[in-house]
């Protein structure tokens, strides 16, 4: 008998506890992309993170039809830059809003298309390509890794 009542103690002390936590832990708003103009804003803020600037990308509209509009940013990137970093970063940068960047490497350019999109719709476009014209000023993918002269 003692065993019983030891065990409905425990079991209610369980439950208030459950119930206070449940009660207590504020719930957490999830943030969401509340325009088209916030989207692009958060594009080139994670842009500019990652050391792109202005006049390295173009956003111009994509037009198939009356119906169908996409911007389009197209991101030269110079020789070295770690477009798979860019791509992890972005995406980190766009989840917290619900948003996913799936991404296409194009062979033997080794360029990415990546996609915004969200509820199973593409909202954008960003072609990360390799130009030669450009010089990275400070490579941050290498920084850290010893010289091949050096092996």
């Amino acid at each position: 008998m003692k065993k019983k009542i030891v065990l409905v103690i425990l079991l209610t002390f369980g439950c208030v506890s459950s119930a206070y936590l449940l009660i207590s832990i504020p719930t957490t708003t999830s943030m969401r992309i509340t325009s088209q103009e916030h989207l692009d804003e958060l594009i080139q803020q994670g842009l500019q993170e990652q050391g792109i600037t202005n006049e390295h990308y173009r956003v111009y509209t994509a037009v198939r039809d009356s119906l169908f509009t996409r911007k389009v940013y197209q991101i030269d990137t110079p020789p070295g830059f770690s477009k798979t970093t860019l791509h992890y970063e972005l995406h980190r940068l766009l989840t917290n809003y619900g948003v996913q960047l799936p991404g296409k490497v194009l062979f033997p350019e080794q360029d990415i298309h990546l996609y915004v999109t969200a509820n199973g719709t593409i909202h954008r476009t960003l072609r990360v390509r390799t130009s030669p014209d450009l010089t990275s000023s400070s490579d941050s993918t290498r920084n850290s890794l010893p010289d091949s002269t050096e092996l």
